[in-house]
């Protein structure tokens, strides 16, 4: 089978330190007219189907452009977005917190992610077990030339996707009310709250922070959000000095098990692999809507 593929190519710049052009690599050599932008983005709308693929592997520029890339229209035309993240500082890692955002627009605007991978050349001389950057390759979730109806083209709208109710019913709810419709539960702290802080200041929403490894007792610290002294893994019990448990008897114990969990976010240095079994053979989030 031969595929007919048109390829180009662009590499991005900013030659007024703010602006960003965009000038065309043929056989890795620039050549061609020097554009913006946004005149490239008008281009990319107006080609004839919605086939195509689009590969963003900038950089430093990768936050704005990605931005630019949601923000203008240019996804309504792309059927594939592969995308090299690397938000965040090279000694430090990715921020998590500026990358999620912008994956949580690519999903609104109907996008999956279907592999992803670290890159290598990124990983931190001091702590292998992080990078700063990560290859994520995205589908949308259907083909662009098939035929759309009110019942196959329905974007979920504001926080729908996570089982969140949208901006106009959070308007009409009170903070008892919202309490009982939104949770979140947060593991890996490492002393950064930021991410828990962000969806409290979103939601209004209750979220429970876990942490065995950050010295600190129980406590609550915010009208909205519990730090709890425990760590997630296979089993319950001690984990070297560490108490750890099972999600299972996580929500048995704080009493959530009728509770839905809307997000669950996990960052524990690759104790996700030892516990996701774990959650899938206890039937730990059957009856939850969950995001990870």
């Amino acid at each position: 089978m031969n595929y007919k593929i048109n390829v180009n190519r662009h590499k991005p710049s900013t030659l007024d330190g703010t602006d960003i052009y965009v000038a065309q690599k043929n056989n890795n050599n620039i050549g061609g007219q020097t554009i913006k932008l946004e005149t490239w983005s008008d281009a990319v709308k107006h080609k004839p189907n919605g086939q195509g693929i689009l590969i963003i592997d900038v950089e430093k520029l990768t936050e704005r452009i990605v931005d630019h890339v949601i923000n203008s229209g240019v996804l309504n035309v792309i059927q594939q977005l592969s995308i090299r993240i690397s938000c965040g500082d090279p000694m430090a890692g990715i921020d998590y917190l500026a990358a999620l955002k912008q994956l949580r627009k690519i999903f609104e605007a109907g996008y999956r992610i279907y592999w992803s991978r670290p890159e290598w050349s990124c990983i931190i001389s001091d702590n292998k077990d992080r990078t700063s950057c990560v290859y994520l390759d995205m589908v949308y979730h259907k083909c662009r030339d098939l035929p759309t109806d009110d019942s196959t083209n329905q974007h979920l709208s504001d926080h729908e996707h996570l089982g969140i109710p949208g901006d106009n019913v959070l308007r009409k709810l009170n903070n008892a009310e919202r309490l009982s419709y939104i949770q979140v539960y947060s593991f890996g702290i490492s002393n950064d709250f930021s991410f828990d802080d962000f969806i409290v200041k979103t939601y209004g929403c209750e979220v429970h922070s876990f942490d065995p490894s950050m010295n600190l007792q129980d406590f609550r610290r915010g009208n909205h959000i519990w730090f709890h002294n425990l760590g997630l893994s296979s089993k319950t019990g001690k984990l070297r000095t560490w108490n750890v448990s099972t999600l299972h008897d996580i929500f048995k114990d704080l009493k959530h098990t009728s509770r839905k969990v809307n997000i669950l976010k996990m960052d524990i240095e690759n104790s996700e692999w030892t516990s996701l079994p774990n959650i899938i053979q206890t039937g730990a989030l059957k009856h939850k809507t969950v995001a990870c």
